[in-house]
């Protein structure tokens, strides 16, 4: 079965326009943390086939 962990980025509390690093931090960790997911995605359905989940 295929596991995707719900996304807990470290920088996403504080991220805010008056602190554009930390934003664009946020940013880039909700980019890394679905492109793993996508990954995973491919990953089970070339092992497994398409199913419903």
């Amino acid at each position: 079965m295929l596991q995707i962990n719900q996304f807990k980025g470290s920088a996403a509390k504080s991220a805010s326009f008056e602190q554009p690093l930390e934003l664009l931090l946020s940013c880039h960790e909700k980019i890394i943390h679905f492109s793993s997911a996508l990954v995973k995605i491919i990953i089970a359905v070339q092992k497994e086939g398409w199913n419903e989940q």
